[in-house]
């Protein structure tokens, strides 16, 4: 599950390097759990102006929040 914490200034990456470690924790859930159906939780949608609601998350944040 990512969390909106993921998307701090200062724990940011680019949504491909979410999409690659999600995808291979997904491919590991299935081969280890066996199983055919998840469910994946996403953080909400930061606001876009969150770099002056909080000074931890910058206009990547928001960004990167978007599903």
């Amino acid at each position: 599950m990512l969390g909106t914490n993921d998307f701090k200034k200062n724990n940011a990456r680019t949504a491909n390097d979410y999409y690659e470690a999600m995808n291979l924790l997904l491919r590991k859930i299935i081969t280890i759990a066996n199983v055919n159906r998840l469910v994946v939780v996403s953080p909400i949608l930061l606001a876009k102006n969150i770099e002056e609601l909080d000074n931890e998350f910058d206009q990547q944040s928001y960004s990167l929040s978007i599903p």
